[in-house]
């Protein structure tokens, strides 16, 4: 049995004897180990704020530095209204400050059509910061550009 534990890992250390199952063992730990990279990028690397925004409350919209509160995902980048959420550039003509903060801090809908409140991911400091972002976003502003 030794014997063979040794021949099998001379065909899978140096591909000897056209041995298929250590090229197959070789690409498994390949993969294994591709995937294991892959992982760690994704949930170990965070993207860098876009430099040309500086508006802590635009920031916060598009999810820096906190991806729990990425109003984007939902309302689109440029808050024209996305896949899952309505239109907001405009929602402080339409509805209040306090109404706004209270959707922002407790959410609002219900089941599939409900947006998640961020009462546990915002600080006061940061509601205030988006709230003073989405009260001068209107149609008339512009999302900066890139440099």
């Amino acid at each position: 049995m030794a014997t063979q534990q040794k021949r099998h890992l001379h065909h899978f250390q140096f591909g000897g004897g056209g041995s298929q199952t250590g090229i197959i063992q070789l690409c498994r730990s390949f993969f294994s180990w591709g995937m294991l990279l892959a992982l760690l990028l994704f949930f170990g690397c965070e993207p860098e704020p876009p430099a040309h925004i500086k508006d802590p409350g635009h920031l916060m919209f598009l999810g820096f530095p906190n991806r729990e509160t990425q109003c984007s995902r939902c309302h689109g980048e440029e808050g024209t209204g996305g896949m899952f959420g309505p239109k907001i550039r405009d929602v402080m003509q339409r509805k209040s400050r306090d109404y706004v903060r209270e959707v922002i801090l407790h959410g609002k809908g219900e089941d599939d059509d409900r947006m998640p409140g961020f009462a546990e991911h915002l600080t006061p400091e940061q509601v205030e910061q988006l709230l003073d972002f989405l009260a001068a976003w209107n149609d008339s502003l512009t999302v900066p550009a890139k440099p």
